[in-house]
């Protein structure tokens, strides 16, 4: 059908690129205006130059013969990439580099200077970089070189036992290579260095120490790192950047591409390939697991899931385990293959090509070591974990504290709150055991801090009748993998002034007593978390177990 006075004009590019990625822009003329375009359009129509059948040949010989679409054998294909490629590897090492080490009382390894050159020409290409060393190669001098290099001021993120002094850690770092502007942030500061960044527009460059712990894109943190990375150029430390799946390690390439449009890709479409290898990572994830199921469902999903994979194999009735191990084999090799541009990741083996003799400590195997416990040291480590195992298990530890909705109306409706906070609760149970696992003297600490803010919460909930839980502080916990940083957030809530005042917070939950179906025996579970942190505190001293460690 015909629409009279109807003219559209504009740019539009129909291919998937054009459709997905980039923002075409058309313009619809109606009445107004319509006569101008008509007469402009037939104008153009008028005068256009026909191209006869000799004009198109011509043309497709100059394309066929003289642009890259001509014709290419393998070998010229292979030399372009290797040029390509050892463009991009060999850049040129600035000689004061060299002389700034040495100065600085480094020893100035070939190997860390050619991966300096590498993650500049990373960074001017792809504003970012991936630096992966297996642990002992000296990352963290890498990154203050080439934060060096590139010249612009910065941030270190960082664990918080990483920060250091004069003498040792980031601090250290910074100060011998005269790395004098730049501030060093706790994994637990990430707010304090967002706001950082939002006031210093110098900020050019971020480097992120065990990258590897932002791999779920999933949390808040991650998010707030995102921001802090907006704009920059990012330097990412890790020693396992490929820990589970596809999706860990295409969130920390995120922190400084853009997934859509990145220049690792020749398409630019790294979001597509991603989505991909997930979803083929998944399948063989499931097919592992399930094959030999006792549920026929389960089993007949692995085997719908195996056909999709080898589509030569429509009608197995068995599942070939060596060929899945293989697909998931060639997987991996086409994500480092893709993510190669931007990764930096040499081994101690990579190192013997080199001439210079590099004293790296040997590895060995790893050798069982026996340690013996006595009678009470083994009824006490027995004691601990079954007091922090849960209620239902003969459990002594409460967290009536962080499980507050369980003394309530039984009635209650909102079943959130019991989701959320039993979570907490078993994140808390769990926090203490690994804190015992970790050492004695970092289990006595916690029981401390964690005895101080119970008896705080009781005093305030005895004393006004109310009881406070902090939502965010929650949120924040349950995605919080640091042990220390969790004991820091704990001891600042407990010591928070405010919660005795009338200034409530929007994110706090407020509790009153007086509502609680079970009010007496939440107060009396608090007590017996006390009780129960005293007890073990008295045991460990008893025992001497802080002196003398068994392990």
């Amino acid at each position: 059908r015909v629409l009279p006075n109807l003219f559209i004009t504009g740019s539009s590019n129909l291919t998937k690129a054009g459709l997905s990625l980039q923002e075409e822009f058309n313009v619809e003329v109606k009445d107004y205006g319509f006569e101008e375009a008509e007469k402009y359009f037939n104008h153009l129509w008028t005068n256009s130059v026909e191209l006869t059948e000799k004009d198109v040949k011509q043309i497709l010989e100059v394309i066929e013969t003289q642009t890259m679409l001509k014709e290419i054998t393998p070998f010229e294909a292979y030399a372009y990439l290797l040029k390509l490629y050892l463009e991009l590897h060999a850049g040129e090492v600035p000689k004061d580099l060299r002389e700034f080490m040495e100065e600085k009382g480094y020893r100035p390894f070939t190997y860390q200077l050619e991966a300096v050159s590498q993650a500049v020409a990373n960074i001017k290409i792809h504003n970012g970089t991936l630096i992966a060393d297996v642990v002992g190669l000296g990352k963290t001098v890498i990154a203050c070189l080439t934060a060096k290099a590139l010249g612009g001021k910065g941030i270190v993120i960082c664990p918080p036992h990483l920060i250091g002094n004069e003498n040792a850690g980031w601090l250290k770092y910074l100060e011998d290579f005269e790395l004098y502007h730049w501030k060093v942030f706790s994994l637990g500061n990430l707010r304090g260095a967002l706001n950082y960044v939002c006031k210093r527009p110098d900020i050019q460059v971020v480097i992120v120490d065990e990258a590897h712990r932002f791999r779920n894109e999933k949390t808040q943190r991650y998010h707030l790192l995102r921001e802090i990375c907006r704009g920059k150029q990012v330097i990412l430390l890790t020693a396992t950047p490929f820990n589970n799946r596809p999706s860990d390690l295409f969130s920390l390439i995120k922190l400084f591409t853009v997934p859509q449009k990145s220049s690792i890709v020749l398409d630019e479409d790294l979001y597509s390939k991603f989505a991909k290898y997930e979803s083929e990572y998944k399948k063989i994830a499931y097919i592992r697991h399930y094959h030999n199921s006792k549920k026929e469902k389960q089993r007949e999903k692995a085997k719908a899931y195996y056909r999709s994979l080898f589509h030569n194999e429509l009608f197995i009735t068995e599942i070939d385990l060596q060929k899945v191990n293989q697909r998931a084999k060639n997987l991996s090799k086409k994500i480092k293959h893709i993510l190669n541009p931007v990764v930096i990741r040499r081994n101690r083996l990579d190192l013997k090509h080199y001439e210079e003799k590099i004293d790296l400590p040997e590895v060995k195997d790893p050798q069982e070591w026996f340690f013996e416990l006595t009678k009470e040291q083994l009824g006490f480590y027995d004691e601990v974990i079954q007091s922090f195992a849960p209620l239902e298990e003969g459990g002594r530890f409460a967290g009536a504290i962080y499980y507050p909705a369980r003394y309530e109306n039984e009635d209650k409706e909102d079943k959130f709150d019991l989701l959320y906070q039993s979570n907490l609760y078993g994140f808390m149970r769990k926090l203490m055991v690994k804190r015992f696992e970790s050492s004695l003297g970092a289990f006595l600490q916690s029981l401390r801090n964690f005895k101080e803010a119970h008896i705080k919460v009781l005093e305030f909930a005895t004393k006004t009748n109310h009881f406070v839980l902090d939502e965010r502080l929650m949120k924040n916990l349950l995605e919080e993998t640091e042990e220390e940083e969790i004991e820091r957030k704990l001891k600042e809530y407990a010591e928070e002034e405010e919660l005795e005042k009338e200034q409530i917070k929007k994110y706090h939950k407020v509790y009153k007593l007086s509502q609680f179906k079970r009010k007496k025996e939440f107060l009396q579970d608090i007590e017996k978390d006390i009780a129960l942190f005293e007890h073990l505190e008295k045991r460990i001293e008893k025992l001497g177990l802080i002196k003398e460690e068994p392990k």
